[in-house]
């Protein structure tokens, strides 16, 4: 992890050499996978400065996938605070994502809390519902599952 980020810092530096979108997404990966957030977060503010057409919602996909797994849901969900700042707005897409990370890992509970509190923000999609289902599932919660098919239906 340390070694690719030495290589990608060299590499910024070499004269005609510009990173592409897909070089910084695997670096964010690779440094998010090693929680090193701060670094990730600086790599981002790097890329609205000098490259801010680099910056795509997949960016901050990642990073809530990230923060999702290593349990960290509010930071998870300040991310999609945060992307206005680096002028990229959620959309149901983004906020899915979000949903989907948080229900695979673990924490179905506050993303049911979330997909209540921006329903009229983020219009419900089957994506999001099929996520809520898993996550209740996954955890044996059926009274809560079925709360979820009926919410579907009545959507």
């Amino acid at each position: 992890g340390n070694l690719a980020y030495r290589f990608f810092s060299w590499a910024s530096k070499q004269q005609s050499y510009r990173h592409s979108p897909d070089v910084y997404r695997a670096m964010i990966k690779v440094l998010s996978k090693m929680r090193q957030f701060g670094a990730v977060w600086g790599l981002i503010e790097e890329m609205r400065v000098g490259n801010p057409e680099l910056i795509s919602p997949q960016v901050f996909v990642i990073l809530m996938r990230r923060f999702a797994s290593a349990r960290m849901v509010h930071k998870a969900i300040e991310v999609l605070d945060e992307m206005p700042k680096y002028g990229c707005e959620p959309d149901e897409y983004v906020f899915g994502c979000l949903l989907d990370a948080l229900c695979k890992n673990g924490s179905v509970k506050e993303a049911a809390s979330l997909f209540e509190d921006m329903r009229y923000r983020f219009p419900p999609t089957v994506k999001h519902f099929t996520s809520l289902l898993y996550g209740w599932c996954k955890e044996g919660k059926l009274v809560e599952a079925k709360h979820v098919l009926v919410q579907m239906k009545d959507a």
